[in-house]
């Protein structure tokens, strides 16, 4: 700006407070439409929950009515940018004579840049023979509730890939094309002469590797060398119970509202929206005490004075990663069990004890459909356990309260006693 121009600008500050700091939104498109604009991220409401999540990236929706519609996602960058508002006044009779003033009115903080492509956009319609397109929107979202007729009407195979790239950016595979010589270029000859190492001797060893294929390999527990758990009957109670908690309607809870929450989902392989998400880390077994106290096997490290000398710290594992009792839920959705760790009624094991003829490879030394009773007990007392907690959960609900309204009340999705 020329010497002259600044003796005309008038500079404004003012005092930066929480009322001055803002988010600024890169939006990749022209805004005609501010109403329509917010709609895309998800509105006020939506652009403040991702922006309470730092490590949550920012989504854009095109078609935000569409749910086939990809999103655009956009990195969260930390900025120091102020925001400005000039003004410039000239007048009529000499439009050279100009008045610039400049206010600050907050700092940016935070700026979302859509960086990624919008590629991979999928349309629910039905192309046909003649090159005529069907729209499949009104036939296969549900706007209202349906009767039967609605499920049974004929609709063409409408069945889109759950994730089409886990990566919304550019990627760089290095390709190179092959080294071309000249016409005549003939590689050089390799004597000895310019070899080096040949007085050292060969390691042949090093190149020896040993690959073995066994498909009877014992996985599941580990068993004293020479004891065959098949051909003797106390054995019984080490076998394993493979229990897996069942999810249906008739069983109180549905797969969006199980109480037990799964390690990984299929639908979780989409767009990544979040950065640096944080897993749950699977527990370790190794290092256990061979006994432990009835409360669980607790983690301790004990100091020498003498030698200096620091145990391994050993894993504390809760009795309710390996033992089912009344009352509990089990941690995973899928757990291996042994007999002897299953507090539920112990008939049911022992029918046959001192009557155990041969070990079934589906029900080892029990009698036959042992392992479905155990599944069906397991499963009705998990189904009490849920329904007596969900009863506490609505005794906790004021009388003058809907449903929603206690779902609105803060708090209430830190509550594990609540399952919705």
């Amino acid at each position: 700006m020329a010497a002259s121009g600044l003796d005309d600008l008038n500079f404004t500050m003012k005092e930066i407070t929480e009322d001055n700091k803002l988010v600024c939104v890169e939006y990749p498109g022209i805004i005609s439409n501010v109403d329509k604009m917010l709609e895309s991220i998800g509105g006020i409401q939506g652009m403040s929950k991702t922006y309470a999540d730092p490590s949550r990236r920012l989504e854009l929706r095109f078609r935000p009515q569409d749910p086939f519609c990809h999103p655009v996602c956009g990195n969260r960058y930390p900025s120091t940018n102020l925001l400005l508002r000039m003004k410039r006044r000239v007048r009529k009779g000499n439009p050279k004579e100009a008045q610039i003033s400049m206010d600050i009115l907050g700092v940016i903080g935070t700026t979302y840049k859509f960086q990624g492509m919008a590629d991979f956009q999928y349309l629910a319609v039905h192309s046909a023979k003649d090159g005529s397109h069907t729209s499949l929107y009104d036939k296969i979202i549900l706007r209202k509730p349906e009767n039967n007729e609605f499920f049974e009407q004929p609709v063409p195979l409408f069945l889109p890939p759950p994730i089409f790239s886990r990566l919304d950016s550019a990627v760089d595979y290095n390709y190179r094309p092959e080294i071309q010589h000249k016409e005549g270029h003939c590689p050089p000859t390799v004597s000895r002469d310019n070899l080096i190492g040949l007085s050292r001797a060969r390691r042949p060893h090093n190149a020896i590797f040993l690959t073995f294929n066994d498909q009877n390999i014992p996985t599941d527990l580990w068993v004293r060398f020479g004891y065959d758990p098949c051909k003797t009957p106390e054995a019984k109670k080490y076998q394993v119970l493979d229990f897996r908690i069942r999810c249906s309607t008739k069983h109180g809870y549905t797969i969006n509202d199980m109480p037990v929450k799964a390690k990984r989902s299929t639908f979780n392989y989409t767009l990544p929206i979040t950065l640096n998400k944080a897993v749950p880390q699977a527990a370790n077994v190794t290092d256990l005490p061979p006994e432990g106290p009835a409360g669980g096997r607790k983690c301790h490290s004990n100091k020498t004075s003498d030698t200096n000398l620091l145990l391994p710290c050993l894993l504390f594992v809760q009795d309710s990663s390996y033992i089912f009792r009344d009352g509990t839920l089990p941690p995973h959705r899928q757990m291996f069990y042994q007999l002897c760790d299953l507090d539920v009624e112990r008939n049911v094991i022992s029918r046959n004890d001192g009557q155990e003829e041969e070990c079934d490879e589906r029900d080892g030394w029990c009698l036959s459909h042992t392992s479905d009773d155990l599944r069906d007990i397991m499963s009705s007392m998990i189904k009490q356990v849920i329904r007596a907690k969900r009863q506490f959960c609505y005794s906790k609900c004021p009388k003058n309260l809907s449903l929603t309204g206690f779902k609105e009340m803060k708090g209430w999705e830190n509550d594990p006693t609540c399952f919705w």
